[in-house]
């Protein structure tokens, strides 16, 4: 039996969300919203910039109790959540993201990027 291209695709790493990773989460939402524009170009294309959508994490990321992880295939930041918790009085236990950006994984192979939507017991909030 041949191999499908479930086997040849490289292991992902989840790691904690770090200021390391900004520049290349900043490039992921850059290149999503890149997609977005195409089906809708009225959106701004302000954040087609990297360095425009990195200033949109870095901010996410400075708040108080924020938190987030990154998924990384074969080293490289392949996708990244990064939220903040809101009032427990309102919402009970809780973490919100603006924009989360983990790549979609290809049709022939959907359990691909699987490890990066399943919950993480090391990854807690603060």
């Amino acid at each position: 039996m041949a191999a499908g291209p479930c086997h040849t695709v490289s292991r992902l790493e989840i790691r904690a969300f770090a200021e390391d990773y900004l520049s290349a989460a900043g490039s992921l939402l850059a290149a999503r919203h890149r997609e977005h524009r195409a089906a809708e170009p009225l959106l701004s294309e302000r954040f087609e910039d990297p360095e425009a959508t990195r200033g949109e994490v870095a901010s996410l990321w400075a708040e108080e109790h924020a938190s987030g992880a990154v998924a990384l295939r074969e080293g490289q930041v392949v996708g990244f959540l990064v939220g903040t918790r809101k009032d427990e009085q309102t919402w009970g236990a809780n973490v919100w993201s603006s924009f989360p950006d983990w790549p979609q994984p290809p049709a022939s192979c959907p359990e691909a990027f699987q490890p990066a939507v399943a919950p993480q017991p090391s990854l807690k909030t603060i």
